[in-house]
């Protein structure tokens, strides 16, 4: 019993002090986000947006010739508008509303915008822009004014725009930051910048290998025939530069006398996602709910399922698995008809039914179809009636409408607690990503419940 006692007691104080670290790297350089951190587009072009031993750096500095930001932050607003345009939509419905935009017209047209974010158009909404120099004004919905702040933000096209931008300024005040300090230190020792690198930093010659070229040709994508002398040394080239960056950045972080301080948020990337009609894994307990979007066919699919099938038996974990493929895609439709159909018998069939559908050539076709069901043991005379006469199309068709709604457009698409996960499939980082999802649900539960999550884990 004591030792039950002592494991309870040392289990509790690492829950209550577990502290995530407020330093992450971007490239070799530390960055810290203050407390007074705002969003970009919150920021005054004379504020700070960075500090970095003790010298300021002013949003404009990051904006002047930054045509990448520009479009990502003119593109920010253009996808608002049209999240506005929705919000007003599902609000008045059949009513005639006036939305005045104070702001001008997005570049593709209004009409290309809501086509491209998945809104359908409304024969009673009209739309107004006039542009205006006052940043807090937003938009006028018949007589009430909105703020940006109003808007719902459920949309994947947002989200990944404000990440890009986020890392766009990263990649940005980098730059800044190791041109000013390699300036500062050559100023010293009365030497150009060239020379102070090739005196103190780049110190021997740097290899590249034709190994190394061929291995970054690979990554992109490049195969061995079009791999052409020009093209290897164009490679050969980048790589060499990025070595030679990485080294100078390495150098830099030792100077600095501590994190680089940024004033810009970091985006939430947060989706709050409905379960109507979604198929999970029961786990009550579970501190993190792992969302999918997903196929049955195509290769990192198939190697999300296979993860989603193991994090589903992980008692702090709940897999939610919604169907998402492209409409003219009829074998995936006829899956998830069919996967509908075994889990209208039991769930646990729908999750055996994916795992056979994770090996690299498993057919598509209704026979194979067929041999599966029998395989997992499902009643195949209840699943025959109900694959053949489509009884969940309505709700596949329900999944395909509500992921456009959200604006999933690729596949797999997945969230951690509702936040997106941008990049592609690693299993080691989704699992990083997982356990810092739990460590910090963990470290929110109050006494009690921690007692309770630990006497259940003991006995």
């Amino acid at each position: 019993m004591k030792t039950v006692l002592l494991t309870l007691l040392l289990f509790l104080i690492s829950c209550s002090s577990r502290k995530h670290s407020l330093v992450f790297n971007y490239g070799q350089i530390p960055f810290t986000i203050s407390p007074k951190a705002r969003p970009l587009d919150a920021i005054s072009l004379k504020e700070k947006v960075a500090s970095v031993n003790g010298e300021i750096i002013p949003v404009q500095q990051i904006l002047d010739n930054a045509p990448s930001l520009n479009e990502l932050l003119a593109k920010e607003r253009d996808i608002l508008m049209g999240l506005t345009y929705r919000m007003t939509s599902e609000k008045y419905k059949d009513k005639d509303v006036h939305i005045k935009f104070f702001s001008s017209e997005p570049s593709q047209g209004f009409s290309k915008l809501l086509k491209s974010l998945g809104i359908e158009e409304n024969p009673h909404i009209q739309v107004e822009f006039i542009p205006s120099s006052d940043q807090k004004k937003w938009a006028q919905i018949n007589d009430t004014f909105i703020k940006k702040s109003d808007v719902p933000l459920n949309h994947l096209q947002y989200w990944d725009t404000k990440n890009k931008q986020f890392y766009e300024v990263l990649r940005r005040l980098k730059g800044i930051i190791v041109r000013r300090l390699l300036f500062q230190m050559a100023q010293q020792e009365k030497v150009g910048v060239e020379d102070f690198i090739q005196k103190h930093i780049i110190t021997a010659p740097i290899n590249v290998t034709d190994s190394d070229v061929e291995e970054l040709a690979q990554k992109q994508g490049i195969v061995k025939e079009e791999l052409t002398k020009p093209l290897k040394k164009r490679l050969k080239m980048i790589l060499h530069e990025e070595r030679k960056n990485h080294q100078i950045e390495k150098f830099i972080k030792k100077a600095l006398k501590g994190p680089v301080v940024l004033y810009v948020k970091k985006p939430a990337n947060k989706i709050i996602l409905k379960e109507n009609w979604a198929i999970s894994s029961h786990n009550p307990e579970a501190l993190v709910t792992f969302t999918l979007f997903n196929n049955l066919t195509c290769t990192p699919c198939k190697k999300l399922n296979k993860l989603a099938l193991q994090l589903k038996s992980n008692k702090d974990i709940r897999v939610v698995f919604r169907p998402f493929f492209m409409p003219q895609d009829r074998s995936s439709r006829m899956l998830f008809e069919a996967a509908q159909c075994v889990n209208d018998q039991n769930t646990n069939l729908f999750w055996k039914f994916v795992k056979a559908y994770t090996l690299p050539d498993k057919e598509t076709s209704e026979e194979e179809i067929y041999k599966t069901v029998k395989e997992i043991h499902a009643d195949f005379d209840q699943f025959k009636p109900c694959f053949l006469n489509r009884k969940f199309k309505d709700v596949v068709d329900y999944h395909l409408k509500y992921a456009r709604y959200i604006g999933v457009t690729s596949l797999p698409s997945f969230f951690i607690n509702g936040e997106i996960y941008f990049g592609p499939v690693d299993d080691q980082k989704i699992n990083d990503q997982i356990a810092y999802h739990i460590e910090e649900a963990q470290s929110r539960l109050n006494f009690f419940q921690r007692i309770w999550r630990a006497l259940k884990k003991l006995f």
